[in-house]
Order: C-alpha cells, then structure tokens, then sequence
C-alpha cells in the first residue's frame, strides 16, 4: 500500500529554511499485525524498497514482506512541489534538509500509521544516516539500527566529491539547462560509488570503434546520467547531496542496539569512519566489515551477504520477541 500523507503547512527545517504545505509519500507493505521495520536506502532510493532492494525485500527474502510489516518514505526534498523557488541574492535554491529533518518526518508517518515503536530499522547509505539521526531524537521508538555504508559524519574527501557535484549543477542552472549539469554530476557521483577494481574488470581501455574516440566508460557514464536527470529533480539532487555533508550525530547519543556494516573498499565511508562510529556508540554496537569488490554500492550488489547478516542479527530475535 501507498498513501500520502501532508505535513504541517508551514514545515520549518533545523536550517531555518521553511517548505510550504509539504508532502511525505510513503509505502506500508506486509501484516498490519507483524513487527514494524523501516527499511530506506540512498539518496536516489524511494518508497518501493521491494523494487530497488528486491534482493533482500520481500516474500521469501531477508526481510520477508509475508511476516513483516515493512515502512518506507520518498525523502523529504524529492516533490519539486515544496521547494520555495530561488530568492533575490540567495546562493542557491534548494532547501537545506537535515537528516533530523527526515527523521521528524518518518516519524509523523509512524504516528499517522499508529505505529509506536518499530521492531528495527534498515538503512543503507543516507538511509543509515537517517537512522542514526532517528535513533538519537527517538531512542525509544528505535530501539534496533542496522547501518550499512553509513556514518554519524562524512569526511572532508567525500564532501569535496560532492561539492564539486553540486557546483556542476549550478554551471548547467547557469546556463540554462540544469538537467545537463545533473547528468555530469551523477556521472561523477557514479566513480565514487563504484571502485577501481570493477571498473578495471568491466570496462576496455580502448576507444570505442568509429566513435572519435569516446571510450566505454564513458557511454556507461553518460547512460547513468541520463537516466537519473529523466527522474530527479536538479534542487533535489543538491538539497539531499548537501543533507549528506551536513550530517552529524553525537555517537555517544546513540542507545540503540546497532549492527553497523562497512564495505573494505567504500570510498564514501569507509572502514575506519564506522570503526570511529562503533567506539563511539559503545557495547551495543557490533561492527561487520564486509569485503566487496562494489565499493559504496555493495549495499545493492552483496544481497546474500547482507541478507545472511540480517537474518543472524535481527530475524532470530523477532520470532522469538
């Protein structure tokens, strides 16, 4: 099931920005009756967690629709509908979301739903930032985290990636065309998702034949651009990327009990950021380091590994909650 649910019609942000008469779509799947989880992903994931996630959502998977009720949201910042608009000597025009700000919003569709405490929460990349800013203001409502590729900060190299994201976007607004400027950036975006490894094994060094030297990474690059600027808005791309880099959580606050997944080779987050994470939270924390040749992207490409660690940290306890 799908619904919508309106937030307050004049949403202020921990910014000080303000959205007028926002929207939050979001997805409630599975027995009305069974444990709750809330499972999001990345910034360019939605609601259809049994579509992007299909490895791991769903009948018969790791997190198993017919025994679990499964929540999820559209980030908040996605619906070009809330964006103010740019203002006169404003330096951009998107709002600044926080990761508190999403929280506040998962949990005004966990109220709408009736839904108390949920039994745990997944989320990987921004969804597990999310989940650790959710822990931190409601730690009795999230009582389970599992991180995947996600931290209580970022770190100043993966900031810059993204600064120079944003700035491509703001050379193609400049121009004229915004959604050009979006295909560059996610292409870039694409070389810190991914590692140096697949990239050498999947693709020729050599120039494409008859094509005056464009190279197959580049077709591959290109393609992922574009297909992203035909689904997401530019505001929203840098309304969330921003997000991101803004993202800070006190470790010491978190109370849940948490099984915090790194990738060995995540240029994003890497080791020893959620090795900083882990100390920081204490005893409750157990900390999985997974080898994966898929970099930050391994939270879509290992659905076995990921699913094998879900089942052994979480689903036991749930049957026998």
């Amino acid at each position: 099931m799908t619904d919508t649910l309106r937030l307050p019609e004049r949403f202020h942000l921990t910014s000080g920005d303000r959205l007028d008469r926002p929207v939050v779509r979001y997805s409630d799947n599975g027995p009305r009756t069974a444990p709750t989880w809330v499972v999001l992903g990345g910034i360019s994931a939605d609601r259809h967690v049994g579509k992007w996630w299909s490895d791991l959502v769903g009948p018969g998977r790791a997190i198993d629709t017919t025994h679990q009720r499964v929540v999820s949201i559209d980030w908040l910042g996605t619906d070009p509908n809330t964006f103010p608009g740019p203002r006169p000597g404003a330096p951009r025009s998107y709002p600044l979301i926080s990761t508190t700000d999403q929280a506040r919003v998962l949990v005004a569709v966990l109220d709408a739903l009736s839904i108390e405490t949920v039994f745990a929460f997944v989320g990987a990349s921004y969804g597990g930032m999310v989940g650790l800013a959710a822990a931190a203001a409601y730690p009795t409502r999230f009582p389970r985290l599992v991180v995947v590729s996600g931290a209580h900060r970022t770190h100043p190299m993966a900031t810059a990636h993204r600064t120079i994201q944003r700035a491509i976007v703001d050379l193609g607004r400049a121009a004229g065309d915004a959604g050009s400027g979006l295909v560059q950036a996610r292409a870039l975006a694409m070389t810190t998702y991914r590692t140096v490894e697949e990239f050498e094994a999947r693709f020729d060094a050599t120039p494409l034949p008859d094509t005056r030297g464009r190279f197959e990474v580049e077709e591959y690059l290109t393609s992922r651009g574009e297909a992203f600027r035909d689904r997401f808005h530019p505001d929203a791309f840098c309304s969330l990327s921003h997000s991101i880099d803004l993202h800070r959580v006190d470790p010491a606050s978190i109370e849940a009990e948490v099984d915090l997944v790194s990738i060995d080779s995540d240029l994003l987050v890497p080791t020893w950021l959620c090795d900083e994470l882990a100390h920081g939270i204490g005893d409750t924390c157990r900390h999985h380091r997974l080898r994966s040749a898929w970099g930050h992207d391994a939270f879509l490409k290992e659905p076995e590994a990921l699913g094998q660690l879900i089942s052994g940290a979480l689903l036991e306890t749930c049957h026998h909650g």
